[in-house]
């Protein structure tokens, strides 16, 4: 792994037409992208990202951001991490950007400690665990702009005030009916995914549920749900 290598902005043409040989991307998806990164990461044209990868890491998504950074203008390193990648290594570019994006999948131990690393370093990170690419879709979930994200919030924020618990369906046929808990140990809290202190780290807003693990509530807790372990996002924010 060469740490030396300067940071990608452009890449020469005959790369490019290799690269393009072995994945292109949606148009839309990478403009849906670099939409989402200005307003969710507020990446901006003058700043450098660490992009963080693995073997594990979807292909497409990353071509999607690879796109949608250079659409930007902004310059970013990929850093593909393996039992081999020192921590040292990581702390040494966290220095030099603003930004991290990390799209790997797997646990490593050069980035077991990131979220505490971005703290001290002052960066900013967008956690995309297990992305798929067609989150970017037109319609899709990363297309809603952040102003209506915060106004829907709003509105479900002044109902949740009052809420006796909470009814969770789906097509996969979770049919869940949560009551909250007497002394509030059970709560939500709103979150539009909006990255722009140095040391902050969120996911995209992917519409998803945190949940503890925990004892049902006897009378106050039924149903089914059904989940897939993969689709978590990690780590889960401390509720």
């Amino acid at each position: 792994m060469n740490f030396e290598q300067p940071f990608i902005q452009k890449i020469d043409k005959e790369e490019k037409i290799e690269k393009e040989r072995e994945i292109l991307p949606l148009p839309e998806y990478v403009y849906n992208a670099q939409t989402a990164l200005e307003s969710f990461l507020k990446l901006k044209p003058e700043e450098k990202i660490l992009l963080l990868k693995d073997k594990e890491t979807n292909k497409e998504t990353l071509a999607i951001f690879e796109r949608a950074i250079e659409n930007i203008g902004s310059l970013y390193k990929e850093v593909a991490l393996d039992s081999k990648t020192k921590k040292r290594e990581i702390e040494d570019l966290l220095k030099s950007v603003q930004a991290v994006i990390d799209l790997s999948i797997k646990s490593c131990k050069a980035t077991r400690d990131i979220y505490e690393d971005i703290e001290k370093f002052g960066n900013r990170l967008l956690s995309c665990l297990d992305l798929e690419p067609e989150a970017f879709k037109n319609g899709g979930p990363m297309t809603e702009r952040v102003e209506d994200l915060e106004y829907r919030l709003n509105k479900l924020e002044a109902i949740l005030k009052e809420a006796a618990g909470f009814k969770i369906t789906s097509v996969y046929g979770t049919n869940l009916e949560l009551g909250l808990r007497p002394f509030k140990e059970r709560r939500w809290y709103k979150d539009t995914g909006v990255i722009e202190k140095p040391g902050q780290w969120d996911n995209f807003p992917l519409s998803f549920h945190y949940r503890k693990r925990h004892k049902l509530l006897k009378n106050r807790d039924n149903g089914i749900i059904f989940r897939a372990e993969r689709f978590l996002p990690r780590p889960m924010k401390e509720m």
